[in-house]
């Protein structure tokens, strides 16, 4: 895909920004944005457009004066070839060829007609889906396959629809929203941001935040290889998440591969739904159809406060990344699993030491060892 990004009026009329798949445009009145407006309705960072191959992706990058798309105001919305985006009083308009990388082959590939259809022959159109006011636009495969694509019917902010299967239980539901409440206040970089929460018979839905990207489990298991400093880097993003959902209502987290997300063209690291599994469980609900493969990552800390357990999944965490396997997965435990890591993988002497201290049964060993108390200690080693 190749297009380009022009300002259509004002004083910065005629400038001009092109973009390919894989690019994330920023605008704003920042001299860091790809296309800089120094205009005084338009935020220091305003807003990006994410580029795939098959699609554009405009997010507000929260604004002051919001983003409009053919004058529909919107926090995200999928963009098409002559749409225009309105910054303030600033006209852009969006200007692409989705098929300009293709090969020939895949160019022409089911253009030439081999049948004329009759009026009588032609196929009913499907009726559009609707999920209460979101319309299904496509599946997603980033969560499974409960996953879609949806659109707004109000606002045509696009979202990540996302459902588990639940037993009808009106108690346990009005028990989760009042858990659920949390998640809406959470505005955070190293947070998706869930949207709203609401119930159809057998589903619980989630509205999340659009994201172009993978699970850490899914991203990590298709790089089969993980660089030391690209698995650090994953932990302290993702302690930084953990950190500020603890000082925000959320004292157990739970973080895992299977609930933090790495977006496709950035690579930016986000946790969501935090502590899902431990809210139902506590709202009565019962979840067979939801469970994953995932480790549980069973924690040394379970009579510890709850952030004792975080630390150790965080180790957990790092332990998957760099090995491809999670703690209790291996046929050694304890101290022999770190020294099983040490020498297949020989990571440096911090990653070790880092490992022991979330890791090993405390206070089983020495006390000689010191151990973090809470994952701001993490961060403030990492530095």
């Amino acid at each position: 895909m190749e297009g380009k990004l022009t300002v259509v009026n004002g004083k910065y009329q005629g400038a001009v920004t092109n973009f390919s798949q894989g690019r994330v445009i920023t605008i704003g009145r920042s001299k860091r944005c790809s296309l800089s407006i120094k205009d005084s309705k338009i935020s220091s960072m305003h807003c990006q457009v994410d580029v795939s191959d098959k699609e554009c992706l405009l997010k507000d990058l929260g604004s002051t004066n919001g983003c409009c798309v053919n004058g529909k105001k919107v926090k995200s919305a999928l963009l098409h070839s002559s749409d225009i985006i309105s910054l303030g009083d600033i006209k852009i308009l969006v200007e692409y060829d989705a098929n300009k990388n293709l090969s020939p082959e895949a160019k022409g590939k089911n253009a030439e007609i081999t049948e004329v259809w009759g009026e009588e022959d032609m196929p009913i159109p499907c009726e559009e889906e609707y999920v209460q006011d979101y319309k299904i636009l496509k599946k997603s495969t980033l969560l499974g396959e409960n996953t879609f694509q949806a659109e707004h019917r109000n606002t045509q902010d696009v979202v990540m629809l996302w459902r588990i299967e639940v037993e009808d239980n009106p108690e346990a539901f009005a028990k989760f929203i009042e858990k659920a409440k949390v998640y809406y206040g959470i505005e955070n970089p190293r947070v998706l941001r869930t949207i709203e929460v609401f119930q159809e018979p057998g589903f619980l839905y989630f509205a999340l935040e659009y994201i172009q990207g993978n699970t850490l489990y899914r991203w990590a298991q298709e790089r089969k290889k993980i660089s030391f400093s690209r698995a650090l880097k994953t932990i302290a993003y993702t302690t930084s998440g953990v950190n500020h959902l603890h000082k925000n209502g959320i004292p157990q987290v739970t973080p895992s591969p299977h609930f933090i997300v790495v977006e496709e063209v950035t690579k930016k690291i986000k946790l969501f739904l935090p502590a899902l599994p431990l809210f139902l469980e506590e709202s009565g609900y019962s979840f067979p159809s939801f469970e994953t493969d995932e480790s549980k990552y069973p924690s040394p800390y379970q009579k510890q406060p709850e952030e004792k357990s975080d630390l150790h999944s965080l180790g957990a965490i790092l332990f998957f990344l760099i090995s491809g396997f999670s703690p209790d997965r291996i046929p050694v435990e304890g101290e022999q699993a770190l020294s099983w890591l040490k020498e297949n993988y020989n990571p440096s002497q911090d990653i070790q030491a880092l490992l022991s201290k979330v890791l090993l049964p405390h206070p089983q060993i020495k006390k000689t060892k010191q151990f973090y108390d809470e994952v701001t200690e993490i961060l403030n080693e990492m530095k």
